[in-house]
């Protein structure tokens, strides 16, 4: 779960953000630490794309524990997603 500045746990932060989050985690590991494409995140988590999209977009900007990389294929192909570096 995550937790606020404070040590409690962030009252946003659902199982479904969970099943997201560990989905992409589980996707770095396997593709050497590369950004994740929505469809294989969503797949993984076993989550429609349009509420993954939510998800990981909610995880980018409320959570902070998510970055969007765009425009990093050519062709574009679409926003890949990654873990934020922790220190």
């Amino acid at each position: 779960m995550v937790r606020e500045a404070s040590g409690r746990p962030h009252p946003d932060y659902t199982d479904r953000h969970e099943e997201v989050f560990r989905a992409l985690t589980a996707a770095e590991e396997r593709h050497g630490g590369e950004g994740i494409h929505l469809e294989e995140i969503s797949r993984l988590a076993g989550i429609g794309p349009e509420e993954t999209r939510g998800l990981l977009d909610e995880l980018t900007r409320e959570h902070r524990l998510v970055t969007e990389l765009a425009g990093t294929d050519r062709p574009d192909l679409g926003p890949r997603f990654g873990t934020k570096p922790r220190l």
